[in-house]
């Protein structure tokens, strides 16, 4: 990589340094943006022969530092303050959630079913056109809503311990579904669901004082990052004998055994490695056409591509394939190009500032430990950042699962903390140390 790429690489650090330092955790959006896209974009330091224009790493800056502008704007709004409280000293009572057991278990029948329908059923959802009946769009959602909650009832502490295998058990439906049409998003983002809708609930908990570099997150990482890959190249090394013809499930497991081999995985890995780690790079090749030729706004067609798709607004909204080296195609290009693509160059710095208003403004209500359905737009973020800056609005299921987590947190009989009637100054002292104390724990 030229050395030139690493001072905006540097200054993406530095921000979120900064953010961090005034908001004193890394879960805050403002810092954990800056600092996500400060790794990715040294990831094209792992594959020489595929360089990334300076340009575009300082375009990612920008537009990280108007989100991060956007964040703190928001979180401002969002949190209140101790004088607009009454001098109220909140006590964390903790989360009741509704029937847990009954949602998991529901969410994991639901969506069994919708495996259960695509695999007996002559639908290929591996194909773009592919059409799927209202049921079955109706069990999809269920397929991300139940990982979604696994992790939010598994970190709210709701189950006995005994219980707790049942917050595992919505990644199995996707997971055979992974294995049946060697979908590697559908298997891997379930898995983000969960792991997001998990650290949400902490920052909740905790009120943002959550360890992020901790021994227990390094070594997770750790252990996620190789199972990551592990699936992801053998995934990948399944999709190359999948076809375009439909088979039985017993068909394709002999099919994917045929295949299976040491050599076959690292020959599959030279090429998976370029949907890793290239995706800076793919923005790169992108964004030096769209700052020479600047195309025509298409004013949500891409962001909101799913809605506009089900109101019959306009198609849904596909990029078109890059090819990386040979039998290596992706269209991934960050989530820097949608807001580009729907309100230029100028106009997605408008986009970036909403984005950070809404996220610093749910971040700042959940520190509260008040509203617990705004943890949902934490899972949002922290989502979107895994899937190199998420798909937003493209999937009317990813959306819903939002909605409804969103209403399962709000009308699941929350016991929020409740404000305290201390008269006595020497009193509430007390009960502020005590508070402190309890957030202190979480470090």
């Amino acid at each position: 990589m030229p050395i030139e790429n690493y001072v905006p690489i540097g200054f993406m650090f530095s921000l979120a340094l900064f953010a961090r330092f005034f908001s004193k955790s890394w879960y805050f959006p403002g810092a954990i943006f800056p600092l996500i896209w400060g790794v990715y974009s040294c990831m094209p330091v792992i594959l020489p022969g595929f360089p990334v224009w300076d340009g575009a790493l300082w375009w990612i800056f920008f537009s990280a530092l108007v989100m991060v502008i956007g964040s703190f704007w928001g979180k401002m709004t969002g949190q209140t303050s101790l004088e607009k409280a009454g001098g109220a000293v909140f006590a964390d009572t903790g989360l009741e959630l509704y029937w847990p057991k009954t949602v998991l278990l529901l969410c994991s029948i639901l969506a069994a079913g919708y495996v259960v329908y695509v695999e007996v059923s002559d639908v290929n959802i591996s194909e773009q056109d592919h059409y799927l009946p209202l049921p079955a769009k109706v069990f999809l959602i269920f397929l991300y809503l139940g990982p979604l909650l696994g992790g939010i009832i598994f970190s709210s502490n709701t189950l006995r311990k005994s219980s707790t295998w049942l917050c595992f058990l919505p990644l199995l439906p996707p997971s055979t579904l992974a294995v049946l049409f060697t979908g590697r998003g559908q298997i891997l983002q379930p898995i983000f669901y969960w792991i997001a809708g998990y650290f949400a609930i902490k920052v909740f908990y905790s009120r943002g004082i959550y360890k992020f570099f901790s021994i227990k997150n390094i070594l997770g990482g750790v252990f996620f990052l190789v199972i990551f890959l592990f699936l992801g190249v053998i995934l990948h090394l399944f999709r190359s004998v999948r076809g375009g013809d439909m088979f039985s499930a017993s068909d394709k497991l002999y099919a994917f055994l045929n295949v299976a081999s040491v050599s076959g995985f690292w020959d599959e890995w030279d090429k998976f490695k370029y949907l890793v780690f290239g995706n800076v790079y793919f923005f790169s090749s992108y964004f030096s056409i769209a700052w020479d030729l600047p195309s025509k706004p298409r004013w949500g067609e891409v962001i909101f591509s799913g809605p506009f798709s089900l109101l019959g607004i306009s198609p849904r909204t596909r990029f078109d394939n890059m090819i990386v080296v040979e039998d290596v195609e992706s269209n991934v290009y960050t989530g820097f190009r949608p807001p580009i693509d729907d309100f230029g160059l100028g106009g997605s710095f408008a986009w970036w500032l909403i984005y950070g208003f809404v996220m610093g403004f749910a971040y700042g209500r959940v520190i509260e430990g008040r509203q617990a359905q705004y943890c949902v737009f934490l899972v949002a973020c922290y989502v979107n950042l895994a899937l190199f800056g998420g798909s937003f609005f493209t999937y009317n299921s990813i959306l819903l699962t939002y909605v409804l987590a969103i209403f399962y947190l709000y009308w699941s009989g929350l016991k929020q903390l409740e404000p305290s009637t201390i008269s006595n100054p020497s009193d509430m002292a007390k009960e502020s140390a005590m508070y402190h104390s309890k957030s202190n724990s979480y470090k």
